[in-house]
């Protein structure tokens, strides 16, 4: 499905995607890129391999990771909405970020919605199928 809002300022978003890829276009350039593997997506960064490549295998430890971003809520979108430890989304809530499990058209599409009312949000895609 292709995206084709207009958004102003430099905030990278999502031009399209399939189950396959996705595709990051920058406000600054409308340069685009490609991903068939995990990323995690700020409005200001794209960090290609993060230290979790799978939801089912996130650990309290991990959880740290993500709240060095500063986010208010983590979209993660995969194949098949996979999940993670209960254990991991209680740390997640203690530190204040709330968290969404979707699959990953449902979550592109809410990354756009929520960076456009300049939510402090972030979208980790899982291409992982384990």
């Amino acid at each position: 499905m292709k995206l084709t809002e207009v958004r102003p300022g430099a905030q990278l978003t999502i031009a399209h995607y399939d189950e396959q890829q996705v595709t990051i276009k920058s406000g600054e350039d409308n340069q685009t890129t490609q991903y068939t593997t995990s990323f995690l997506l700020t409005a200001e960064q794209v960090i290609e391999a993060p230290p979790i490549s799978c939801p089912k295998q996130l650990t309290i430890e991990q959880v740290h990771y993500f709240s060095s971003f500063s986010l208010e809520l983590l979209l993660i979108a995969s194949r098949d909405q996979q999940r993670c430890d209960d254990e991991a989304l209680i740390q997640l809530a203690q530190q204040g970020i709330g968290v969404e499990f979707m699959t990953i058209g449902p979550a592109c599409r809410t990354y756009n919605l929520l960076t456009f009312e300049a939510r402090k949000v972030g979208l980790w895609v899982s291409m992982s199928t384990q």
